[in-house]
């Protein structure tokens, strides 16, 4: 009896995804480059909204995953991840630029979707590094990529619904920057941001 060779290939791929809508390079920056500035504020003020500033985010993130395709099935497994926060400087709009404590008040913004950016990044890390990592099997590759993609979509979505909750938490306990807990929210951004760089260094 002549027995079949399994034939079976592998390889690596590279994709490239924003959460929420598509921009302009011009119009996304990166949460690394710096302290929010007057010119990370572009979009226009809405008329019938009275509050003073809206700081918008969003997260890039580019992954790489394996393939293995034998005659029948393929199953595409997450390799690597890079997860980035961003400022949406087209739909971000400051009526007083130069309002110190008004921009304190959207840095927090931007801090609050850093940490999750950092707290997305370990959730990742410890998936690749003990499991249960993401991988999905499929009649070809293209459908096993898209089942892979439509898997890391919904694990961002935990992060971005995160980030969503503590913008709101944030206005409503801080008054929108106008309250008292203002100061001791920037206290507790700031020391968390600290302590999830340092174990996202280890």
């Amino acid at each position: 009896m002549r027995r079949a060779a399994l034939a079976i290939q592998t390889g690596l791929a590279l994709t490239l995804f924003f959460t929420g809508s598509a921009a302009a390079a011009e119009d996304v920056r990166e949460y690394g480059e710096g302290p929010l500035a007057a010119s990370d504020f572009q979009g226009t003020p809405p008329e019938i909204i009275t509050a003073a500033a809206k700081t918008v985010t969003q997260f890039a993130f580019e992954f790489t995953y394996r393939y293995k395709t034998t005659a029948r099935l393929t199953t595409a497994t997450l390799d690597r991840i890079t997860i980035t926060a961003c400022i949406r400087r087209d739909q971000s709009w400051n009526r007083h630029p130069d309002d110190t404590s008004l921009m304190d008040h959207e840095q927090g913004h931007a801090d609050i979707a850093q940490i999750q950016c950092l707290k997305a990044r370990l959730a990742f890390r410890k998936k690749l590094a003990k499991g249960p990592n993401l991988a999905v099997t499929a009649s070809s590759l293209k459908e096993a990529a898209a089942g892979l993609d439509r898997e890391v979509r919904k694990e961002m979505a935990i992060f971005e619904q995160a980030t969503r909750d503590a913008d709101l938490e944030y206005d409503r306990q801080t008054a929108n920057g106008l309250g008292g807990k203002q100061a001791e929210w920037r206290r507790v951004q700031i020391e968390t941001l600290k302590q999830l760089e340092a174990e996202w260094e280890r």
